[in-house]
């Protein structure tokens, strides 16, 4: 049990969930009790979306898409954007890596994490792929 009183994930639990989910990672890692799952995926519109999740067991389960290349100078029009879709699309955020690429992501708290949970937010993040195809930055 975490401190604050919810259970702690394990990572053959994900992996056992993903495996019910027919999604098959291309890639699984671990350091320092931390584990990674990079997923590539189709979404009905946008094919080849990358997707990692990373499990911190007693916190969250953090899902996200590297979403475009970086940004360059001229960024205003797609800050603008991201901030209209981080209003407009309350399950997921759009974010800047550390090497300024946007990216989509969203957050399980492990208190909520389950198989079904980690499914709705793999096609959350897909649709929200498909639905901004014709609008990426």
């Amino acid at each position: 049990m975490t401190e604050l009183g919810t259970a702690a994930i394990a990572p053959a639990t994900i992996d056992a969930w993903l495996a019910e989910l027919s999604l098959a990672p291309i890639d699984r890692g671990e350091r320092d009790g931390i584990s990674s799952w990079d997923l590539r995926l189709d979404g009905q519109r946008r094919p080849d979306v990358r997707l990692t999740l990373i499990l911190d067991p007693a916190t969250a389960l953090y899902l996200w898409v590297h979403y475009a290349p970086p940004l360059n100078d001229s960024f205003r029009v797609s800050y603008r954007q991201f901030l209209r879709w981080n209003d407009e699309l309350p399950f997921v955020k759009f974010a800047l890596s550390a090497d300024d690429r946007p990216v989509l992501t969203t957050e399980l708290p492990v208190s909520l994490l389950d198989r079904d949970a980690l499914g709705v937010a793999v096609g959350r993040l897909l649709a929200v792929c498909d639905l901004t195809l014709e609008r990426a930055v």
